[in-house]
């Protein structure tokens, strides 16, 4: 089965600032395009499996309609699949240092989590 794959806007972004932050903040060009590649294939994989990422749910318990499929264990890529009209609109990218959750249901800034 192959369903439509739409890239919002929102994660046409997030992708290149991914990409622009390792390229020009970390000085490494070759590693930015190489995790630009591995997202989109992993987005591209969501074409053929659009139910392969997890549900997501609210802190609340509230099943919301995103799914997230983590990518090379940094990168946390939100979507939702469209059983009837069988679409797959990928809404943002994220790194999964970041807030993911809140920034997604709209409850916080996505600033860093602290690392232990």
């Amino acid at each position: 089965m192959s369903v439509r794959l739409e890239i919002s806007e929102y994660a046409d972004a997030d992708l290149t600032g991914i990409e622009d932050y390792i390229k020009f903040h970390l000085s490494a060009p070759k590693a930015a395009s190489k995790a630009s590649a591995l997202i989109l294939d992993a987005m591209h994989t969501l074409s053929d499996f659009p139910e392969s990422g997890t549900a997501v749910m609210s802190p609340d318990g509230y099943r919301t309609p995103y799914r997230v499929l983590i990518c090379e264990k940094h990168y946390a890529i939100s979507y939702a699949f469209d059983r009837n009209t069988q679409k797959v609109w990928v809404y943002r990218v994220f790194h999964t240092t970041q807030d993911w959750l809140a920034l997604l249901l709209g409850r916080g800034s996505g600033v860093q989590k602290e690392q232990d």
